[in-house]
């Protein structure tokens, strides 16, 4: 490890082979880093995801913070702050969440899905009896989780 090519960040050189096919490899960094804000958190994150607010919008809008028994929401501008209006549920944990559709948000937790429309109208799915959301994939039109006991279920967004 060292900077022998000048390029202010350390470069990491390797032989790799044998005999003829025998080489030198450099690994050094491929994008520079500028961190643009720093916030101290309450506890340690489980998960974090970015989220834009509309689907044209050209830079994420949001960043959900999962810890065991809450979400946190932040809004990404001139600075970071925390969003209380956000629809997100914030005394749960975050399983999943994503842009759906052109403008809403959704939250998957354990105990349900939040449908959060552009307009702060929230639908909400809850999980049948006492069965818990165990883990969750989504995209843009599509939600499916898997609930404790082996039941999977899917949802598609009407467009």
């Amino acid at each position: 490890i060292d900077d022998l090519a000048n390029e202010d960040s350390p470069q990491i050189y390797t032989l790799v082979g044998r005999g003829a096919l025998s080489a030198v490899k450099v690994l050094r960094n491929g994008l520079e880093v500028t961190e643009m804000a720093v916030s101290e958190l309450p506890g340690n994150p489980n998960a974090v995801w970015t989220v834009k607010r509309n689907i044209d919008d050209k830079f994420d809008s949001h960043i959900v913070v999962s810890f065991v028994n809450a979400t946190l929401v932040l809004s990404i501008g001139e600075t970071v702050e925390e969003v209380t209006d956000s629809g997100f549920l914030g005394t749960t944990p975050t399983l999943g969440c994503a842009l759906i559709g052109d403008d809403a948000l959704l939250q998957v937790y354990p105990d349900g899905i939040r449908h959060i429309r552009a307009d702060r109208r929230v639908n909400e799915w809850k999980a049948p009896g006492k069965r818990t959301i165990m883990k969750c994939a989504l995209n843009r039109r599509q939600v499916a989780i898997a609930l404790a006991g082996g039941e999977l279920v899917y949802f598609e967004l009407d467009v």
